[in-house]
């Protein structure tokens, strides 16, 4: 009940803001917007992302207002799900595991309606990538990662029995995307960081990633399986290189999404230890190499202790992975690269191809649903300098 009548408070304290501000600077209210035209579903969807972009509360007020539903009910917004003793979980990562499945047709159907130029189907766009990378000379292999819901059940509050198999939940399309994309021909490895009901934590608290220990539990595996379906020849682990380990605190990624800053009571920072991989003799921290014969396309999961905003820097999945394989990798990464960005990059410069037996492509595997997954042809250019 107390939730219910502070928010209508604070909805309609949001609102006579809004309005009363429009009103002072003399502009036309956006609400009389709705009758405009006859409302329609499109215009009803064009209002509410208009209303989001100029809505004055959500610029000068939203985050106070969130820290306040935080600190008092417990509620941090859409994009979080609260856990227990403080933990946080990625909203469209619980949505990926308890929504419907990846190949739906009510879902497809609804993206369609609601959002024209959104893809949700996954797989024109992977078969045509695994066709490109063949055509290109090179092997294409999903390395698709778990989601923070799937692996810590009981962080997310989950009280039921929990089996002792990979994950206590996952998208109910999962398995027959993978056995359809297997079916045409495209190598699939999704790791297993541990079966779900042992207890053990293998998540940042108030962060979307993984520990820096399960990133390199994936690595090795990952490394050992490429090695198994003789994907590429052994290598010496860690040739040429060491680990020095580096002590970090820092609360995550997540907080910010429900803007919860130092001083909130959800707000909670973590102590780790990251393995970063050095040179041998310079010491310099390791660097992609574009020569290598194996192309990395990741996003933050793979940069998450690279990238140096909350956790440090050459101690990611790209630096762990080419310290198990004993070889050199290419690296296209970036937050958000999972579902299509870096299949762009590689749409733009061709020549990223040019050389490379092995495409690894590592995503979130809530992109499969959170994501547009548009098809985007690789342009046949010939060669550089071939005279044609």
């Amino acid at each position: 009940m107390r939730f219910c009548q502070l928010t209508l408070v604070l909805l309609y304290a949001v609102s006579m803001y809004q309005l009363a501000v429009e009103l002072a600077l003399h502009r036309r209210p956006r609400v009389l917007e709705l009758f405009d035209t006859m409302p329609t579903a499109a215009s009803l969807k064009t209002f509410e992302r208009n209303l989001q972009t100029v809505s004055l509360s959500r610029q000068t007020i939203g985050a106070a207002t969130r820290r306040a539903l935080a600190d008092w009910l417990g509620f941090a917004g859409s994009d979080l799900v609260l856990g227990v003793d403080g933990w946080l979980f990625h909203g469209p990562g619980v949505r990926y595991v308890t929504g419907p499945g990846i190949l739906d047709a009510s879902r497809q159907s609804a993206h369609i309606e609601d959002e024209p130029d959104f893809v949700p189907d996954p797989r024109p766009a992977i078969f045509r990538f695994n066709r490109d990378c063949k055509q290109a000379g090179a092997v294409l292999v999903l390395l698709p990662i778990p989601d923070k819901s799937m692996v810590q059940p009981r962080q997310l509050g989950v009280t039921s029995e929990i089996s002792a198999r990979p994950y206590w939940a996952n998208n109910t399309g999962f398995d027959r995307l993978v056995a359809e994309l297997r079916a045409g021909g495209v190598e699939v490895y999704f790791p297993s960081l541990s079966p779900a009901g042992d207890g053990k934590i293998y998540f940042l608290r108030q962060d979307s990633h993984w520990t820096p220990e399960a990133m390199d539990t994936a690595a090795r595996d990952v490394a050992a399986m490429l090695v198994a379906k003789k994907f590429l020849e052994p290598g010496r682990p860690g040739a040429g290189f060491r680990m020095e380990p580096r002590t970090l605190t820092a609360a995550g990624d997540l907080p910010g999404l429900g803007s919860l800053t130092a001083g909130c009571k959800l707000y909670r920072e973590q102590t780790i230890v990251v393995q970063r991989v050095l040179d041998r003799v310079t010491g310099k921290p390791w660097a992609p190499d574009e020569k290598a014969d194996v192309l990395l396309l990741a996003d933050s999961f793979t940069g998450v202790f690279s990238d140096q905003i909350y956790w440090g820097d050459a101690a990611g999945f790209a630096e762990h992975l080419s310290w198990h394989l004993g070889r050199g990798l290419a690296t296209i990464v970036g937050n958000g690269f999972g579902a299509w960005k870096a299949r762009a990059e590689v749409v733009k410069q061709p020549e990223l191809l040019k050389g490379k037996r092995l495409v690894l492509w590592e995503f979130a595997v809530r992109e499969l649903i959170a994501e547009s997954w548009p098809v985007l042809p690789i342009p046949n250019r010939p060669p550089s300098g071939s005279g044609r």
